[in-house]
């Protein structure tokens, strides 16, 4: 894995390449001040656990948005169950 910081584009706060299996996260994006591990997990789902967006209810693989919100048990559970 390698991973790198460095300023992306307005709407995207990370983004990941399995070609070079890494994760390049925008470290001046208030995301990343604010929720790190959600972000790193929601990138080591695409990355480790070939897991896409999912909007159609909360979920840590989200779009946007996503946040423990006290549910840290939940959602780490459904990032690794896959549903």
């Amino acid at each position: 894995l390698k991973l790198t910081f460095g300023k992306l584009s307005k709407d995207v706060g990370a983004v990941t390449d399995h070609s070079l299996n890494s994760i390049t996260v925008d470290s001046t994006c208030l995301y990343w001040k604010i929720r790190r591990e959600e972000m790193l997990y929601h990138e080591f789902g695409h990355l480790f656990l070939n897991r896409g967006h999912k909007d159609t209810e909360p979920s840590l693989m989200a779009t946007k948005g996503m946040s423990y919100n006290g549910k840290r048990e939940y959602y780490i559970n459904e990032l690794f169950s896959g549903q």
